[in-house]
């Protein structure tokens, strides 16, 4: 099963369950389940690709729960990435992976191409 069916089974059966507890705050299964539907439409020109590899250069927060369930769902080989690492790692890693997506904590979290020369 899915991460993102398990939250949907779970969101529909008992909606006020609590997904998560993010600075103290609760985010109820439902909720959870609004913004990983919320960013697989955000994400989904990814479709036509599926099993390419997408680096995620987020913040260990919801939004990072939320883009890897997300893409994880559309398909993709998820790599989470540390943001703290040196760039020179993080190239690295790219050339590596042969990587050309990511996302990241960028304005609005825009989608970033990357060609082979980094």
């Amino acid at each position: 099963m899915l991460y993102y069916q398990h939250i949907k089974k779970i969101s529909q059966e008992d909606p006020d369950a609590i997904a998560i507890i993010y600075k103290k705050k609760p985010i109820r299964y439902v909720f959870l389940q609004e913004l990983i539907d919320q960013r697989i439409l955000e994400l989904s020109d990814f479709k036509s690709r599926n099993r390419e590899k997408v680096a995620m250069l987020l913040k260990h927060s919801p939004e990072h729960l939320i883009t890897f369930i997300a893409l994880n769902y559309l398909g993709k080989i998820v790599v989470p990435i540390n943001p703290k690492f040196p760039n020179k790692l993080v190239k690295l890693i790219f050339r590596e992976l042969d990587i050309k997506i990511v996302v990241s904590n960028g304005k609005k979290n825009l989608i970033s191409y990357f060609d082979k020369s980094i």
